[in-house]
């Protein structure tokens, strides 16, 4: 997994960065999915991943992390 700055992060977001990166198996995008939960509440992120992860795999024609984050990105950023 990516080295992240600990000390220079929110332990939470680091949390909820690497579940998202594990779940959506996309390890090598972890740095971003920090960048995600700095920026989208943690409650629609985790909201977007259960409903992701509820589409079957027969449906999936691309990468869980590509629609999840076609999806975050049609919401607003917190501020």
């Amino acid at each position: 997994m990516n080295h992240i700055e600990e000390y220079l992060n929110n332990p939470t977001d680091i949390a909820l960065a690497r579940h998202l990166a594990q779940t959506l198996e996309d390890n090598a995008s972890l740095a971003y999915y920090l960048i995600l939960t700095q920026t989208y509440s943690h409650e629609l992120l985790l909201s977007l991943l259960e409903s992701i992860m509820k589409i079957p795999d027969e449906k999936i024609t691309t990468r869980r992390a590509a629609i999840f984050v076609a999806n975050v990105k049609r919401h607003v950023p917190r501020s």
